[in-house]
């Protein structure tokens, strides 16, 4: 693995340009055209997904309520005061009115609220050494000329977790997304720390499931080989688009793809062919 440590003023800058995530890898790895909506577009990104939001809601109480335990040098003794924190924290930030106005109904919250109580319970029978909250890096992968950003939930002595708000993939299998994000945030921690940490944690909160990567050389470049893809893309300006129906169904700009069924121009085809039903079929 070689990642090159040289740390800049623009690196603390949150809109600072870099090449790659693991958001934008991940995406790319599913559909090249998703990826161009995505990034390259300049469409404007769909803020209300309700299960974005409460993913944010949840995310931002976790790490407020975690700042505070690092702040007074507490420890995660009790799973029941932690819980109450980040509940009430939730409910603060829901009210506050910072977020998109989304109607989230009743079975998302009290789904994310159980969540919280799994996260404590998480965080106790832990009990963690936080080295860092909500960690952005900035580095570069010298292998493919390309600068990226690792953006880490929670940075432990020797860990990384990651909090995962939707289900879990299957418990056997090997998830790519996990092995995509988990290794370039291996480079990421690598980066601020100045070595690798053990493993890399996905706590999916909503089950009460943890899964796990190693920081291996067969991960990283595993990774590195789908980062190369899409650099590719970027520099030949090619994003062939692979519609599926799952993929699809869950792509925010599913109706400016022309690969999609129900994309605008497909829409209006249909519509000049004489088929007047296939909007209300589609």
């Amino acid at each position: 693995m070689t990642t090159k440590q040289n740390t800049t003023e623009d690196e603390e800058d949150d809109v600072r340009r870099h090449d790659l995530s693991a958001s934008a890898i991940k995406t790319h790895n599913k559909c090249p055209r998703q990826y161009e909506l995505t990034y390259e577009s300049g469409l404007p990104r769909d803020d209300t997904n309700q299960y974005l939001v409460v993913g944010s809601l949840v995310h931002d109480s976790l790490e407020e309520v975690l700042n505070e335990y690092v702040e007074n040098g507490s420890e995660f003794e009790s799973e029941n005061r932690i819980a109450r924190k980040l509940k009430r924290e939730f409910y603060t930030r829901e009210d506050s009115g910072d977020y998109d106005t989304v109607l989230v109904e009743d079975y998302l919250r009290d789904s994310a609220i159980d969540s919280l109580d799994t996260a404590a319970k998480y965080l106790v029978k832990r009990n963690p050494d936080i080295r860092g909250i909500e960690v952005k890096s900035f580095f570069e992968l010298s292998e493919i000329k390309a600068s990226a950003l690792g953006y880490m939930d929670v940075c432990t002595q020797d860990e990384i977790w990651d909090w995962k708000t939707g289900s879990a993939p299957d418990e056997d299998s090997e998830d790519e997304d996990e092995v995509i994000q988990g290794s370039l945030y291996m480079g990421a921690f690598y980066h601020e720390y100045g070595e690798l940490p053990e493993r890399i944690n996905f706590v999916y909160i909503k089950e009460g499931t943890v899964r796990s990567i190693d920081a291996s050389q067969d991960n990283w470049d595993k990774m590195l080989q789908r980062a190369r893809l899409l650099m590719n893309s970027v520099r030949s300006d090619h994003y062939p688009a692979r519609p599926e129906e799952s993929k699809c169904y869950w792509c925010s700009y599913e109706q400016y793809c022309s690969a999609s069924p129900v994309s605008i121009q497909q829409v209006q085809e249909e519509i000049e062919d004489g088929n007047v039903d296939y909007w209300e079929a589609v």
